[in-house]
């Protein structure tokens, strides 16, 4: 694996981690990383929107979609601040 596949790996490690290691599993925690990922490459004051736009192919409710912003998204744009400064 080369190196930037090994830091794509260690940044989506926590959200792997949370899957049974089936291949599902394993695509959706990836998918979600990359996602966080990208956003966290916007500005700032992008990310929410961005984000927003996203909502309806996420197809969750204001509930569900609160939740995953606030466990998964914020928690993964922060771990790329401290795993790749700029």
């Amino acid at each position: 694996m080369g190196a930037i596949a090994e830091g794509f790996v260690a940044y989506a490690q926590p959200l792997l981690d949370q899957t049974d290691g089936s291949e599902a599993q394993l695509n959706k925690a990836f998918t979600i990383s990359q996602l966080c990922f990208n956003l966290a490459l916007l500005p700032e004051d992008r990310r929410d929107q961005a984000l927003r736009e996203m909502r309806l192919s996420l197809q969750m409710n204001d509930e569900e979609f609160d939740d995953f912003r606030r466990s998964i998204v914020v928690p993964m744009v922060r771990r790329h601040e401290e795993m790749f400064p700029q």
